[in-house]
């Protein structure tokens, strides 16, 4: 009964991350056609927006998959804001260069 439990849940997990790839590459091409590629430096242009909410859904996602696998839970703890304040520094660092 476990088993088939555990199946389920990596179905769902599976299908959750199906889903997001196809979300974020239909948005992706949706926002390029109606920007166009010039705005591949606009750190304000709508496709930049959608990448930094994408990136950010996905490391919801995966931090919550590494709490629920990680059995020290300062671990997932510590990745989750390393890879959040990265972001944050690589973000800022960009917009003042631009």
């Amino acid at each position: 009964m476990a088993a088939a439990a555990a199946a389920s849940v990596g179905i769902a997990v599976k299908t959750l991350f199906i889903v997001l790839f196809i979300t974020m590459v239909a948005s992706f091409a949706y926002l390029l056609t109606i920007d166009g590629l010039g705005s591949c430096f606009n750190l304000n242009a709508r496709w930049m927006v959608a990448g930094v909410t994408d990136f950010t859904i996905k490391i919801v996602v995966i931090g919550a998959w590494l709490v629920y696998k990680e059995s020290n839970l300062m671990v997932p703890v510590a990745l989750i804001a390393s890879a959040f304040l990265l972001g944050r520094c690589g973000w800022h660092i960009r917009n003042q260069a631009g």
